[in-house]
């Protein structure tokens, strides 16, 4: 162990990482995207001088019977050997080489989540600036037109008012009722949703106002599970792909 810590110590990634940066990335990628790569670098004795992660998007598996047979550059000609390359697949199902992103399978609530913040703006935009509803007593286009000019010249002066003869115009607002629309109950179980379907405590985030403390208490145990999940599944990795071939 002594040995093996002193030879990854020496590792520098890109050229200014440390190993303990590049796995703390390697898990956001492996999470986010599926899989993680990192080319292992080896002298001449084929001692292991440092691993340097390679864009996950470009890099195609060749697949034989089930059983990796190289990697190779999308957009190049670099061809590795399954040796050559160190993979985290993160959360592979059955016969899979491949890993499972987290936000894969949280599309549809992450979807819906985007849409009630962008209307739940609109709902309460037009809860504090309701559409106006002008009634003009004439029809004649000019008048009408000069109406409108005149209004939207107002509608860019903060606190304008506005003059006009007794009984020559009328104005309504036009807004959504009070208590119809409630997005914060949807975004709230949207959010619940999104927590449960990734395991993150929300005391973890630092919302945890919704629970009781029985109720933090077994979303801290489900989380701190998923962490310890996470961190043996790294130490495995790490030791059939990478420490197994220094030694």
């Amino acid at each position: 162990d002594k040995t093996m810590a002193d030879i990854i110590d020496t590792f520098i990634g890109s050229g200014k990482q440390t190993f303990k940066q590049m796995m703390y990335n390697a898990l956001m990628v492996a999470k986010t995207g599926g899989d993680c790569y990192f080319e292992i670098v080896a002298d001449s004795g084929l001692n292991i001088d440092n691993i340097v992660m390679l864009p996950p998007d470009n890099i195609r598996l060749n697949i034989r019977n089930g059983v990796i047979k190289s990697y190779e550059e999308i957009d190049g000609s670099e061809k590795f050997r399954p040796q050559e390359i160190l993979h985290f697949a993160y959360n592979p199902l059955g016969a899979m080489v491949h890993g499972r992103s987290v936000i894969e399978g949280m599309n549809t609530i992450l979807t819906d989540y985007l849409q009630i913040m962008d209307s739940g703006t609109k709902i309460y935009e037009n809860y504090a600036k309701p559409v106006k509803i002008w009634e003009i007593d004439t029809d004649d286009p000019a008048t009408i037109s000069d109406w409108v000019d005149r209004i939207r010249k107002l509608n860019n002066i903060p606190k304008a008012d506005i003059v006009i003869p007794k009984g020559t115009v009328s104005v309504a607002n036009s807004v959504i009722s009070a208590g119809i629309l409630t997005p914060r109950d949807w975004h709230r179980v949207l959010l619940d949703s999104m927590l449960m379907s990734s395991r993150v405590s929300e005391n973890i985030l630092g919302i945890g106002t919704q629970n009781s403390e029985e109720s933090a208490r077994m979303q801290m145990a489900g989380f701190s599970q998923m962490v310890r999940w996470e961190q043996k599944w790294m130490e495995e990795t790490l030791k059939q792909q990478l420490f197994a071939l220094q030694y």
